[in-house]
């Protein structure tokens, strides 16, 4: 292959659509998907009962814990988009194209659950 041959990677290869839109999938567009993430983390305190009680004035919950979670928290990976795992189009010809999906949303929650 010269040096200067479309498709080399550096000069894009001829597109036979009448539009030249360039819209045609080709390994130009591959690249590494792997990545590692932290999906999910919570962490969580339980009130000791005795300290329950003083909190209720000696009332019906019988435990109270305290709570913390964030959903997506991190992605590690070289890709360039914003998520190796997403594909807008989930039809059986265009598996894991990314057609510039939005990002995942991170998510914090805060709560206390109550036991009576």
């Amino acid at each position: 292959m010269s040096p200067e041959e479309p498709g080399d990677g550096k000069h894009p290869k001829p597109d036979r659509e009448s539009h030249g839109g360039g819209t045609r999938p080709s390994t130009r567009q591959v690249e590494d998907g792997s990545y590692t993430a932290l999906k999910s983390i919570t962490l969580a305190y339980s009130v000791p009962t005795a300290f329950a009680d003083r909190l209720f004035f000696g009332g019906e919950p019988r435990s109270v814990r305290l709570f913390a979670s964030v959903t997506n928290l991190f992605m590690w990976t070289d890709y360039w988009g914003w998520n190796p795992e997403v594909s807008v189009q989930s039809d059986g010809l265009t598996p894991g194209q990314d057609y510039g999906a939005y990002p995942l949303m991170r998510a914090y929650q805060l709560g206390v659950e109550i036991g009576f």
